[in-house]
């Protein structure tokens, strides 16, 4: 799971640093082989761009859920407002 999770991570905040934006929510949304759902999310007290802020948000989401496996965490969003708009970047776990 921790592979998968720093894989993509690196991709959404390389697009978040190329993009000049930071995130503040992070969301993580977890779909069992049952097709049973669960979202957990977590906003922080700033908009921020520092990886294992990042990192560690996503991990500490991802334990609350009881994800045993990569294939049970789907995938995980980093979002922010900025000028009134929300913007997200979700990335999928492969």
């Amino acid at each position: 799971v921790d592979e998968g999770i720093r894989a993509a991570l690196t991709k959404a905040h390389r697009r978040l640093m190329n993009d000049g934006r930071g995130a503040r929510t992070v969301t993580v949304k977890l779909k069992r082989a049952d097709f049973e759902q669960h979202t957990r999310s977590e906003t922080l007290p700033f908009s921020t761009t520092d990886w294992d802020v990042l990192y560690l948000s996503v991990r500490l989401l991802s334990h609350t859920l009881y994800i045993q496996t990569k294939d049970e965490l789907k995938l995980f969003s980093l979002s922010d407002k900025k000028d009134g708009a929300a913007v997200t970047r979700w990335r999928w776990l492969k």
